[in-house]
């Protein structure tokens, strides 16, 4: 048996979301969706094995018109460089006396120099 239901979204859907990147994402064994959101509705279709009185869980996921878009990812030029064992390698030590310590065993305090 197919049978169909139309889910109606919230009517303020289309007026604060853009008409692309859309999605609907359903939980549920025997039944489909095309994933098209349009007129703030979505259509879920029954498989064969289905009823047409199940349920499903459902979620739609839209970007905001609203709201500028978010820059995701940055230009491989503008990522803070990583710091590299290179870095590392002309560490110059000095000893320092450890304050308020009644023994005169001496602290490490590290300099490292970046080119």
């Amino acid at each position: 048996m197919n049978s169909q239901a139309v889910v109606q979204l919230p009517s303020y859907f289309e007026s604060l979301t853009h008409t692309e990147d859309r999605t609907v994402q359903l939980t549920c064994k025997n039944a489909r969706s095309r994933g098209e959101v349009a007129n703030g509705q979505f259509v879920v279709r029954t498989t064969a094995a289905g009823s047409a009185n199940q349920e499903f869980p459902w979620e739609v996921k839209a970007v905001r018109s609203d709201v500028s878009r978010l820059k995701v990812e940055m230009p491989r030029e503008e990522f803070p460089r990583a710091v590299q064992p290179e870095d590392f390698e002309d560490v110059s030590y000095q000893h320092a006396p450890v304050a308020g310590s009644a023994s005169s065993s001496p602290a490490v305090v590290g300099e490292v120099e970046r080119n």
